[in-house]
């Protein structure tokens, strides 16, 4: 008898929930937004801020991850900042996965992965094995996604990072 009672205050408080993420997103996009426009130089603190706006429409507004992650790319390259191209490739890899683009997904991936391996960047690197991994499970290549978590698995360990393991 309770649960009828339970499912109309349990489903405003999922809306509710997931209205307060939604809006918390859009504040932080909002001064991201604020930050690009008050800082019009191209070096890499606006690569880092398209980059880090690019990562934050993930979940909101996919194709918006890509606009921005192309930005961020374009304006790496033109500066030579290679760090900001590793994350543009891996932001652009985020928003194709959630896009449904698994090919595109890889292909960015790959690149940033070696963009990653060219920076002796472990910690890049293992975010992108992870995020490899992810997709090849997604997709039912179950021996591969295990060769990218194990790899994932041994940067992070090898780097202690505890942050990522458990993803």
């Amino acid at each position: 008898m309770q649960t009828k009672y339970w499912r109309p205050w349990g489903l405003t408080f999922l809306f509710l929930l997931s209205f307060g993420l939604s809006y918390a997103q859009r504040q932080e996009v909002n001064n991201l937004l604020l930050k690009i426009k008050g800082h019009p130089q191209e070096d890499s603190v606006r690569v880092n801020l398209l980059s880090e706006l690019s990562f934050n429409y993930h979940t909101i507004w996919p194709d918006s991850t890509l606009y921005y992650g192309l930005l961020s790319l374009e304006l790496s390259k033109k500066i030579g900042y290679s760090y900001g191209i590793a994350s543009a490739y891996k932001h652009l890899a985020i928003g194709e996965y959630v896009l449904g683009n698994r090919n595109e997904a890889l292909l960015y991936s790959k690149n940033a992965a070696a963009m990653f391996r060219e920076r002796n960047d472990e910690s890049g690197l293992a975010a992108i094995f992870n995020n490899m991994a992810m997709i090849f499970h997604n997709e039912g290549k179950h021996e591969m996604a295990k060769a990218y978590y194990d790899s994932s698995l041994a940067l992070r360990t090898k780097n202690n990072q505890l942050v990522g393991m458990a993803d």
